[in-house]
């Protein structure tokens, strides 16, 4: 009986040591999608600006080129 009991007890342990692990590896891939998805905004607001300038500048050549010509 006492070596059903321990036996129990260390498949409750190894079971939780397991759980915790699993949780370790799970909040640790949460952890790298958010960084990745931060990066990706970061990459998109960073190619949005850019577009931005490319406008401005054609804008500004135009309006350039628009009164040099008079």
């Amino acid at each position: 009986q006492n070596d059903y009991i321990d036996t129990l007890e260390y498949l409750d342990k190894k079971n939780a040591k397991q759980a915790d692990q699993s949780l370790a590896r799970e909040k640790e891939v949460n952890k790298q999608v958010t960084e990745q998805s931060k990066l990706e905004l970061k990459r998109q607001e960073l190619l949005s600006k850019e577009r931005i300038a490319q406008k401005e500048l054609q804008i500004a050549q135009t309006n350039k080129n628009k009164y040099d010509g008079k």
